[in-house]
């Protein structure tokens, strides 16, 4: 079994997540890591046993051994980074959102092509089957057409408002930040671009997105990160002509259908992942990395997404929040 080594940039709380599942695969070792404070990231190489740290990102990119680049740092640094990257001739992950702007995310892909790197982004929604079975029913039409879809997220509001999240000259806000996760797989259950799409941003912790697709399905997305740690929920809901579909969490445990069959009787199916959410997010992780890997190995493997689709929902995200309700 080829081990492919991997060059980490950025090991902050997300970062050091991923890292913890990276370590974990067994064709994957984490060979290099980057960060901003040399005191820091030696720190976090030697409790790791990682055996090249830097501050300079750009050394991790000159070594001949690293085969992939993970970026796992606020957004406003991944069009560089992955530029950079791919020029060295490396694989990337990016975190996302892709970019903050769309001529980042064009010339994130056109780097990717030029240097015939494979690349993806960390999309995990994309990699779990609750939303697989989710898009199967809206295909299906088994409960009639689709009419609505509503993704609420009320988060812990545990970050100070200094951190970088806040900020959208470093994250791009919310919508762009943290919300593309589920434009991304809204849209792709719909199975077409948006037709419009508006935003009310009450404050940097706060913000609802109304987006139209065509047939007249209309969808709203809802974040507030202001929540005591233990009041969190967060969830999904497509309404159908005929019945309803539910998901539970932001990270998917489970999905929830209700619908009346042909005898008049309303039925109810439930069906939960089997794994604690940390168990499930962790192997979501290493999920998107496997697919990386898979397509270094095979040039006509079909990743279950690009970095085109990324661009797609940074596009609708930038639109929405660009775009006042009032």
């Amino acid at each position: 079994m080829r081990k492919f080594k991997i060059g980490m940039i950025g090991h902050g709380g997300f970062g050091r997540f991923c890292m913890e599942n990276y370590q974990a695969m067994e064709n994957v070792e984490v060979a290099a890591v980057a960060g901003t404070r040399n005191d820091g990231v030696e720190a976090f190489a030697k409790e790791f046993n990682i055996p090249f740290f830097t501050t300079d990102y750009k050394e991790i990119l000159k070594r001949d051994d690293i085969d992939v680049v993970a970026i796992m740092t606020p957004p406003s640094l991944h069009c560089e980074m992955a530029v950079e990257a791919a020029k060295a001739g490396k694989a990337f992950l990016v975190e996302k959102p892709l970019a903050l702007s769309l001529e980042e995310a064009d010339k994130m892909i056109a780097a990717a092509e030029e240097y015939k790197v494979a690349s993806t982004i960390g999309f995990v929604m994309r990699y779990t089957w609750v939303y697989d079975k989710a898009r199967e029913i809206a295909l299906s039409g088994k409960l009639g057409k689709l009419k609505r879809m509503i993704f609420e997220n009320y988060a812990s509001g545990h970050l100070p408002d200094s951190h970088w999240l806040f900020d959208q000259n470093l994250s791009g806000g919310l919508l762009v930040e943290h919300g593309v996760h589920f434009f991304d797989i809204f849209t792709s259950i719909v199975g077409a671009d948006f037709t419009k799409a508006k935003s009310i941003i009450p404050s940097p912790r706060e913000t609802l997105a109304v987006v139209e697709y065509p047939n007249d399905v209309i969808a709203t997305f809802y974040h507030a990160f202001d929540k005591p740690g233990a009041m969190e929920q967060n969830g999904a809901r497509f309404v159908f002509e005929k019945g309803y579909v539910g998901v539970d969490g932001w990270i998917p445990m489970g999905i929830k259908v209700e619908y009346e069959n042909e005898a008049g009787d309303i039925v109810i199916e439930e069906e939960r992942v089997e794994l604690s959410k940390d168990g499930y997010y962790r192997q979501l992780v290493k999920d998107v990395l496997a697919d990386l890997l898979a397509q270094i190995e095979d040039p006509n493997f079909k990743p279950k997404v690009t970095l085109k689709e990324g661009r797609e929902s940074l596009r609708l995200a930038i639109t929405a929040r660009d775009n006042s309700i009032f």
